[in-house]
């Protein structure tokens, strides 16, 4: 979204062992999609912060427990 958020993917779905999909609490995939935005995104996965860069305005998203991040059509860097 446009704004500054914070994210906490902390549950998430699993493949449990009878091959069904299932909820927890603790694990599973957590996913951030910025596949809509058209901006300058930058991802420091060691300060958990996302910057957005959007018709010349900063935002400043955070984040814990996230492990796939998609981006838009804008630039993107990882660290």
């Amino acid at each position: 979204t446009l704004g500054n958020d914070h994210y906490n993917g902390g549950g998430g779905w699993i493949i449990n062992a009878a091959g069904a999909k299932e909820w927890v609490a603790n694990g599973g995939e957590d996913i951030l999609d910025y596949s809509l935005l058209n901006a300058q995104i930058s991802v420091n996965v060691a300060t958990g912060t996302v910057i957005k860069v959007i018709g010349g305005i900063t935002y400043t998203d955070t984040f814990e427990n996230v492990e796939k991040f998609i981006t838009g059509s804008g630039d993107t860097t990882f660290t």
